[in-house]
Parts: C-alpha cells; sequence; structure tokens
C-alpha cells in the first residue's frame, strides 16, 4: 500500500509537471510484452517484496541503532550501482557525502556490537 498511496500522491504533480503522459502509454503499449512484464515482475517480487521482507526480518533481529545505520547505505549503494551500471559521475561534494555515510555507519556498527 505504501508505493500505491505514494504513487497517487505524485500522480497530479507529475501532470501538472510533466504533462499527460499519453505518448509515453502509447509507447507501452506497442512495446514488447515479454521484457515489460518481465521487468515489472522483477520490480514488483525483487526490488520491492523482497527487499521489505529483508528489511523487516532484519528490524526483527538487530538494535534500533544499528538498523537505521545500516538503513543509511541505501544512498551510497545506489549511487554505487549508478556508477556501475550506468556509468554517472560524482562530484566531490557528493563523494565525501557518501563517504561520511559510509564511515558513520561503520562506526556506530562496530561501537554497537564491542558494548
Amino acid at each position: 500500500y505504501q508505493a500505491l498511496w505514494t504513487g497517487l500522491g505524485a500522480l497530479p504533480f507529475a501532470l501538472i509537471l510533466e504533462g499527460p503522459a499519453l505518448p509515453a502509454i502509447t509507447r507501452l503499449l506497442h512495446a514488447p510484452t515479454k521484457p515489460l512484464i518481465g521487468g515489472f515482475l522483477f520490480l514488483i517480487l525483487g526490488s520491492t517484496h523482497l527487499a521489505f521482507l529483508a528489511q523487516i526480518r532484519a528490524q526483527r533481529v538487530l538494535s534500533a541503532s544499528i538498523c537505521s545505520m545500516l538503513f543509511l547505505l541505501e544512498s551510497p549503494i545506489g549511487a554505487a550501482f549508478a556508477i556501475i551500471c550506468l556509468g554517472e559521475r560524482l562530484d566531490s561534494l557528493q563523494v565525501v557525502g557518501g563517504g561520511l555515510i559510509l564511515f558513520s555507519s561503520a562506526a556506530v556498527v562496530h561501537l554497537e556490537t564491542r558494548s
């Protein structure tokens, strides 16, 4: 339901800022269905359901502080995948920010496991 309500909440802004999506919908209707359905299934099952299941399991097992620090890793890991898969480039401020997130996450997890 989270993705549904987020999408419905963003829909008016998308229509105002981007305009009606009729050309995109027309392209989707004429797209090959097998790769399209495979992509949707991967997004639904892999990126959403499995990720939420792993998150819920981690929240039950780990402490709240470790969970919050590990969930901060979403941004640097996403940036790493964008660099590897899409050839994106980061400027120096983005690299410093990602480094701070990685360092703080590692430090909190290390300090938490010591005590």
